[in-house]
Parts: C-alpha cells; sequence; structure tokens
C-alpha cells in the first residue's frame, strides 16, 4: 500500500482512511521507528530502492 494514498485499491477495499499506529520493526523483530517517523521512514527506504531500481541496481 503507497502509505497516505488512500485512494489506491487496497485502501478503498478495506475503507481506510488514516493509519492509527505505525510502526516498523526490523528483521530482528526491534523497533526501528513509530508514528510520523516510522512513515518518513518508509518512505525514504522506498524512494531509495526506486533510485537504486532506475540505475539498475538492487539494494542488498
Amino acid at each position: 500500500m503507497n502509505i497516505g494514498d488512500f485512494d489506491s485499491p487496497v485502501s478503498q477495499q478495506y475503507a481506510l482512511q488514516f493509519v492509527p499506529n505505525f510502526k516498523v520493526y526490523d528483521a530482528a523483530g526491534q523497533l526501528k521507528a513509530e508514528g510520523r517517523e516510522a512513515t518518513n521512514w518508509v518512505r525514504a527506504e522506498l524512494q531509495q530502492r526506486q533510485t537504486l531500481e532506475q540505475m539498475g541496481l538492487e539494494k542488498q
């Protein structure tokens, strides 16, 4: 789901209007970020991934 895109098919299917408590955990299960910080973290990760894909590289 595109965070903040509440017109997306998934958002429409589940009638999402907001994400009440958003948290990001790492592979070890440790809390990485929550709230607005988590949203910003995910956006930055997605942007970095898109940039690497455009360059023909993959994130390790």
